[in-house]
């Protein structure tokens, strides 16, 4: 299921595509709790009511045992990222340092 799951990361064009964090309902969810429309839409009001503790339990910065977590590799990737965007950084400010230099040699 990880497996799966990193791969529609990676295919996912925004943030609101990614699933970085999943638990699963210990019951099905029912017409009778008000989760379920009578023509089987999801309720998503009566969800976060009925569920408000998992899903507070989902965003909590360090989540429950119950709490599968897919975003520290995510977390692990923007680091690098931001690595990457620093060294780019750096590398461009050092070329135009040396141009600086190269010019002011040249006067």
């Amino acid at each position: 299921m990880r497996a799966k799951l990193m791969a529609l990361e990676a295919e996912a064009s925004g943030s609101a595509q990614r699933v970085l964090r999943f638990a699963f309902l210990a019951a099905k969810l029912s017409i009778d709790t008000g989760e379920l429309t009578d023509k089987g839409a999801v309720s998503q009001r009566n969800i976060l009511r009925r569920h408000a503790a998992l899903i507070d339990k989902l965003y909590a910065d360090s989540p429950a045992d119950n709490v599968i977590c897919l975003d520290r590799v995510s977390e692990e990737r923007a680091d690098v990222s931001v690595q990457a965007y620093a060294r780019n950084i750096t590398n461009r400010l050092n070329v135009q340092l040396k141009e600086v230099e190269l010019r002011t040699w040249d006067r």
